[in-house]
């Protein structure tokens, strides 16, 4: 999971996109002018509805502050 923010002439906008490793693709992202752990959330979602994998998977965070609040 990459979580970034951008400059934009409204404001900040911010990124969480969802790498698959093993794949070395963007799977899913979400993006909110607020930093939450919905928004986080709905990031990691969409991923798993569009993988719809039947094996495990295994989600890796360092629990930045990106998801304290």
């Amino acid at each position: 999971m990459v979580v970034t923010h951008i400059r934009t002439c409204e404001g900040w906008l911010y990124l969480v996109i969802v790498l698959d490793m093993y794949l070395r693709q963007a799977i899913s992202r979400s993006a909110s002018t607020r930093v939450n752990r919905d928004w986080a959330i709905n990031g990691l979602l969409m991923a798993i509805w569009r993988r719809q994998t039947k094996n495990r998977a295994m989600m890796h965070s360092d629990q930045d502050s990106h998801f304290s609040n």
